[in-house]
């Protein structure tokens, strides 16, 4: 789907289906190495579900983000997805938010 700048401080991905998803993930990881200071949002509107190859690419761009201090967060994540980071004990280092103007609020006004 694409990955806008929300605001000066904001990335938000609108992640694809798989495959595309792996390379979207990708190229978060250039963006999140290049902008040191943004939050991130990973808006999954257009999935319905995830590989394990998937679920660790995802990870991967969350460690990232936690290595280099930013805010991480997910919305409108599926059911069967979010139920895959509870069952792995991600539950608490992730943030989802039902709604994605919520998370961007959220993420604005939190630093």
């Amino acid at each position: 789907m694409g990955i806008t700048n929300w605001s000066n401080d904001i990335v938000v991905l609108d992640l694809s289906q798989e495959p595309e998803l792996i390379d979207e993930l990708q190229c978060l990881s250039i963006i999140l190495r290049e902008k040191s200071d943004c939050k991130v949002l990973i808006d999954f509107s257009e999935v319905g579900q995830m590989t394990a190859t998937g679920i660790s690419r995802l990870l991967e761009v969350r460690k990232l983000a936690d290595h280099m201090a930013n805010r991480f967060a997910l919305c409108n994540v599926p059911d069967a997805i979010r139920a895959m980071f509870n069952d792995a004990g991600h539950k608490r280092t992730v943030e989802v938010f039902d709604d994605r103007q919520f998370a961007l609020i959220s993420l604005d006004m939190v630093g």
